[in-house]
């Protein structure tokens, strides 16, 4: 049997998660380099683009994890956690962001900043993007002077879940401006003045400051000119974005690989690989009650958990990479599979996997936890001893892609390689082949309404109809 194919192709972005949806009843997919995201619903056959979120043009959301009402995602470069309102529509941007002034580009090319520091226009909406190299950078944007006279200086802000405060300076005035919001929405207008004028170069001079959240000093400015009476007008309050930033961890999980969420019910969980530079990361945990930020760092030196789950008793069990992406020094030679005490939140002990890189998901299943390691072994082991009680050797069949367990809401275990499909036996003694798709699988995945979703390629979503569990009737 070989997989059906499913018309999604996005144009040459890279898709990099797919998930069901908090009902089981849609598919959720995004892509990287810029962002968007996208929901299929099998029973109309309706997929809904809605389209790029200016906050996340650089990142990725790399996982996906579900309680049944909302869903969580971890997302690169800056170790973020996000929560979507499955009651809510998606909400990327705001509408109708205004603009004046010279246009974005013009304005980039023209302005001076210091060393470190960047600015981007961009287009939806039209705006210049803003990132300080330090607390207190300066931006320096010339405006042009025509003929003499008195002018105001205009200008707007985007208000965002990810921008810090700014102090704007024109001609010995300033005023301070807050930008961070829990939604995306310009500033009121800002103005200074009035000035008298001669015609030539004038500069703008927009200073950036860090959040007290530790986000690197950002903003974006919506308009900003010289005109002959001040702008008046508040704009409308905007929607909360969807999905919302829970909050940031940076460095210490700057590229996650793995969400969940805990049996408590109140604490989301996630981890990766830590910044540019850097061995190992954290495992952050996000309060979901009191939206408190923690983080546990010291269960594994030199290895970072990629792979989590919570078990029974709640205790979390991790599965580790010896990588070090972005320029870190590799300092394990094994991964392991690991047991945090969670009341504790220490280690309580540990597995090193003979001959193992990463060990890339991890599934509780049937009183087992099933691994999938890169190379294609699967192990299922004990979940109080870590003992492994069988391997099955998988590595015909290609290097394993992240998400590569997949349980059906009847309990079924699949398995996702870049050259198979495979189900693990309900009695947990064999493997069955199901099917060897058209692409080469990059990511997966979810079990909706009978199909397994995953990546093609990474360009495009394929669909494969699952077949009966061996033993039942066709």
């Amino acid at each position: 049997m070989v997989s059906h194919s499913f018309d999604f192709t996005p144009g040459g972005l890279e898709i990099t998660s797919i998930a069901p949806s908090p009902d089981g009843r849609k598919v959720h997919i995004t892509t990287a380099h810029p962002m968007h995201w996208v929901i299929y619903d099998p029973a109309t056959g309706v997929m809904t683009d809605y389209g790029l979120q200016p906050m996340m043009t650089g990142g990725n959301f790399c996982n996906f994890a579900n309680d049944g009402k909302r869903l969580y995602a971890c997302e690169y470069p800056f170790g973020d956690l996000w929560i979507y309102e499955p009651d809510e529509v998606p909400r990327w941007k705001s509408e109708n962001i205004p603009h004046f002034g010279p246009w974005p580009g013009d304005l980039a090319r023209a302005t001076r900043m210091e060393p470190g520091s960047r600015l981007s226009p961009m287009m939806m909406p039209p705006m210049l993007f803003g990132k300080g190299g330090r607390d207190g950078a300066v931006f320096r944007i010339p405006l042009q002077v025509e003929r003499a006279g008195q002018y105001y200086l205009n200008a707007q802000f985007l208000c965002s879940p990810l921008h810090g405060r700014v102090k704007l300076r024109f001609q010995g005035r300033e005023a301070d401006c807050e930008l961070q919001s829990d939604r995306e929405q310009p500033s009121e207008v800002v103005t200074l003045g009035p000035f008298d004028l001669k015609p030539g170069e004038v500069e703008v001079e927009v200073v950036v400051s860090r959040t007290s959240d530790d986000r690197p000093p950002m903003f974006g400015l919506t308009g900003v000119e010289l005109a002959a009476v001040p702008r008046t007008g508040k704009p409308e309050a905007a929607p909360r974005s969807n999905p919302r930033l829970a909050g940031r961890w940076g460095d210490a999980i700057a590229r996650p690989r793995t969400v969940t969420v805990h049996p408590d019910g109140r604490h989301v969980l996630f981890s990766g690989f830590a910044g540019y530079g850097m061995t190992g990361g954290a495992i952050g945990i996000y309060d979901l009650e009191t939206g408190e930020k923690s983080q546990i760092t010291d269960y594994l030196p030199g290895l970072s958990c990629i792979a989590l789950r919570t078990l029974p008793n709640g205790d979390l069990i991790g599965g580790t990479s010896v990588a070090a992406p972005g320029g870190g020094y590799r300092q394990a030679k094994e991964a392991a599979i690991f047991i945090i005490d969670w009341p504790s939140r220490k280690l309580k002990k540990s597995y090193s996997i003979p001959e193992a890189s990463s060990v890339v998901s991890l599934e509780l299943w049937r009183g087992r936890v099933c691994a999938m390691l890169a190379d294609g072994r699967l192990l299922l082991l004990n979940p109080e001893t870590l003992a492994v009680e069988r391997t099955f050797n998988l590595k015909a069949f290609g290097e394993v892609p992240r998400c590569s367990l997949q349980k059906g809401p009847d309990g079924r275990l699949f398995i996702l390689q870049r050259r198979g499909i495979h189900e693990l036996a309900a009695s947990g003694e064999s493997v069955r082949l199901l099917g060897r798709p058209p692409q080469e699988i990059t990511a997966g995945g979810a079990v909706v309404d009978g199909w397994l979703y995953f990546s093609g390629n990474g360009i495009n979503v394929q669909r494969f109809r699952i077949p009966p569990a061996e033993g039942t009737a066709k």
